[in-house]
Protein backbone atom coordinates (compact mmCIF):
# COMPACT_ATOMS: atom_id res chain seq x y z
CA UNK A 1 0.00 0.00 0.00
CA UNK A 2 1.11 3.42 -0.78
CA UNK A 3 1.65 6.31 1.40
CA UNK A 4 -0.77 8.28 -0.74
CA UNK A 5 -3.15 5.62 -0.29
CA UNK A 6 -2.92 5.29 3.14
CA UNK A 7 -3.27 9.75 3.72
CA UNK A 8 -6.70 9.49 1.12
CA UNK A 9 -7.24 6.56 4.07
CA UNK A 10 -6.91 8.81 7.29
CA UNK A 11 -8.41 11.74 5.71
CA UNK A 12 -11.34 10.08 4.63
CA UNK A 13 -11.56 8.29 8.50
CA UNK A 14 -11.75 11.90 9.61
CA UNK A 15 -14.26 12.84 7.27
CA UNK A 16 -16.93 10.04 8.82
CA UNK A 17 -15.51 11.07 12.41
CA UNK A 18 -16.68 14.28 12.07
CA UNK A 19 -20.26 13.82 10.74
CA UNK A 20 -20.49 10.74 13.68
CA UNK A 21 -19.46 13.05 16.22
CA UNK A 22 -21.50 16.24 14.57
CA UNK A 23 -24.28 13.71 15.32
CA UNK A 24 -23.79 13.79 19.01
CA UNK A 25 -21.52 10.19 19.35
CA UNK A 26 -18.89 10.98 22.28
CA UNK A 27 -16.62 8.21 21.49
CA UNK A 28 -16.40 10.00 17.61
CA UNK A 29 -16.15 13.05 19.56
CA UNK A 30 -12.75 11.47 21.47
CA UNK A 31 -11.40 9.74 19.09
CA UNK A 32 -11.72 13.18 16.69
CA UNK A 33 -9.79 14.84 19.35
CA UNK A 34 -7.16 12.98 19.05
CA UNK A 35 -6.71 12.71 15.49
CA UNK A 36 -6.52 16.89 15.90
CA UNK A 37 -4.13 16.49 19.02
CA UNK A 38 -1.59 13.91 17.48
CA UNK A 39 -1.95 15.58 13.86
CA UNK A 40 -3.32 11.99 12.56
CA UNK A 41 -5.05 12.11 9.23
CA UNK A 42 -5.15 15.94 9.86
CA UNK A 43 -2.96 19.04 10.42
CA UNK A 44 -2.39 19.62 14.22
CA UNK A 45 -4.94 21.90 15.62
CA UNK A 46 -5.10 22.47 19.66
CA UNK A 47 -7.96 24.68 18.97
CA UNK A 48 -10.21 21.68 17.77
CA UNK A 49 -8.94 18.99 20.08
CA UNK A 50 -9.87 21.02 22.93
CA UNK A 51 -13.05 21.55 21.16
CA UNK A 52 -13.92 18.15 20.67
CA UNK A 53 -12.35 16.93 24.04
CA UNK A 54 -14.60 19.19 25.50
CA UNK A 55 -17.78 18.24 23.99
CA UNK A 56 -16.96 14.68 24.43
CA UNK A 57 -16.14 15.46 28.02
CA UNK A 58 -19.89 17.31 28.26
CA UNK A 59 -21.35 13.99 27.54
CA UNK A 60 -19.33 12.51 30.60
CA UNK A 61 -16.85 10.44 28.28
CA UNK A 62 -14.13 10.26 30.66
CA UNK A 63 -11.08 9.73 28.33
CA UNK A 64 -11.99 13.27 27.05
CA UNK A 65 -12.40 14.78 30.99
CA UNK A 66 -8.97 13.28 31.34
CA UNK A 67 -7.56 14.75 28.65
CA UNK A 68 -8.72 18.09 29.57
CA UNK A 69 -7.06 17.65 32.45
CA UNK A 70 -3.94 16.99 31.70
Amino acid sequence: MSTSTNIKDLSDNINWLEKSAEKGHERSMHKLALRYYNGKGTEKDMGMAFHWFQKAAKKDHERSMHSLAL
